[in-house]
């Protein structure tokens, strides 16, 4: 990504800025004006360091996955409006309720509102009940080492956000043989670890959408022999 490389560059070239690195004092947000805090140039150069070698990566691969994760939910939702008998797809036990039906204003909208459901309890499967909901909908076969790939990166998205980066048993156990690292270890995120989630994501979604178009594309008629 253009803009993450130019982060990157932008982050070690002020941590080589001795100016900047001495200038000591530097804003913060805060809700009163003109709010700053102090920091040596020690401080400030391994703040620096540390955004370029780690946490830009973090940032931008969470960024990604809830992208990604957004593009998923796209290609259901187009499947699933095209055709509402999908919604019966893993509905087992599920109900309409009465006051849903009656208040919507048309089929549409009640189809709507079930698609938003479904899509909504999706999201709490586990991530290998996810991938299997999504083959059964759009009838595409994931690569299954793209797609156990994916399910590690989430499950590193997820230990980024909600344990700072150490891998818990619930990593384990969603991440399972493709864990990269025992219970209690940090996560590495660097560059090398970084493209690889990336290249990951952008070969699922292409090739998902590839599969699609293909399918769309008219099919072209032999040619009738001449006579």
């Amino acid at each position: 990504m253009i803009w993450s490389r130019v982060a990157k560059q932008a982050l070690e070239e002020k941590a080589k800025d001795a100016k900047f690195l001495k200038a000591g004092v530097f804003p913060v947000p805060s809700h009163k004006p003109a709010k700053t805090v102090f920091r040596d140039e020690h401080e400030v150069q391994a703040i620096l360091s540390e955004a370029a070698t780690t946490k830009l990566y973090w940032s931008v691969l969470v960024y990604l996955v809830s992208r990604v994760e957004s593009a998923i939910g796209d290609i259901l939702r187009a499947f699933l409006r095209a055709d509402p008998r999908r919604l019966l797809i893993d509905a087992a036990g599920k109900k309409i309720e009465f006051r849903a039906v009656v208040e919507s204003g048309d089929y549409s909208e009640l189809v709507e509102q079930m698609i938003a459901t479904q899509l909504h309890d999706t999201s709490y499967l586990r991530p290998s009940q996810q991938i299997e909901y999504f083959e059964k909908v759009t009838g595409i076969e994931m690569d299954q080492r793209l797609a156990a790939d994916w399910v590690e990166i989430k499950a590193t998205r997820d230990i980024l956000v909600h344990n700072d980066g150490i891998a818990n048993e619930i990593y384990a156990t969603k991440a399972a043989k493709k864990s990269r690292v025992a219970v209690g270890v940090p996560l590495p995120i660097d560059s090398a670890y970084f493209t690889h989630g990336a290249l990951t994501m952008k070969l699922l979604i292409g090739r998902a959408c590839s599969t699609i178009q293909a399918d769309l594309k008219p099919r072209k008629h032999a040619a009738k022999p001449r006579a």
